[in-house]
């Protein structure tokens, strides 16, 4: 998230289980200027930055993988930057469900204040882009939780944005492949 002085914050990435926060770490002592929160459950893992500078001294191959995965996130940020400046609420609010969904299925722990924040929109405007998604048959949703009905209906609403940030993030995530777990484990055996 960016985060203005006055406390405003939009979303400008989101990373899901296919990812990760912090890796440019592992190439210096480089700080982030953005937050990072926490939106939806699960489960992750912390690596201390020393750490993951070591594994990446110790291996060209994971090096390669975390700069493929450095240039799909550089792609998803450049695409949502476009995609909140040029395309309507109703497409942006589906890419944000289409991908949320595609990384922690159908049920989507999200409240509208959340969501108007990813946006950079007032919460109203949520409750009114929901209501037509609602209407059209595509999702539902209850108190913080907003349920997938019909994907394609979904697809239908969403902006080219998201079919971009699928083949981006599918990018990172085949460079990440390169690299074994078990190439991983040893990695992290010899720490």
């Amino acid at each position: 998230m960016a985060v203005l002085e006055e406390g405003t914050s939009v979303e400008t990435v989101s990373i899901g289980r296919e990812g990760a926060i912090g890796t440019i770490e592992g190439f210096g002592s480089l700080h982030a200027f953005t937050s990072a929160r926490v939106q939806l459950p699960g489960s992750a893992l912390r690596m201390p930055g020393p750490a993951f500078r070591r594994m990446l001294d110790d291996s060209a191959k994971l090096k390669e993988s975390i700069n493929h995965y450095h240039m799909s996130v550089m792609a998803h940020v450049q695409q949502i930057t476009a995609c909140n400046a040029l395309h309507d609420l109703i497409s942006r609010l589906s890419r944000v469900l289409l991908l949320s969904a595609d990384r922690c299925a159908d049920d989507i722990q999200l409240s509208q204040e959340a969501l108007a924040e990813m946006l950079g929109v007032r919460r109203s405007s949520v409750t009114t882009a929901a209501t037509m998604l609602r209407d059209t048959g595509a999702i539902d949703y209850r108190r913080a939780v907003i349920k997938v009905l019909d994907r394609e209906k979904l697809q239908e609403m969403v902006c080219e944005c998201y079919s971009t940030i699928r083949r981006a993030i599918d990018m990172g995530f085949n460079g990440a492949r390169a690299v074994s777990r078990r190439e991983l484990s040893s990695l992290q055996a010899r720490l």
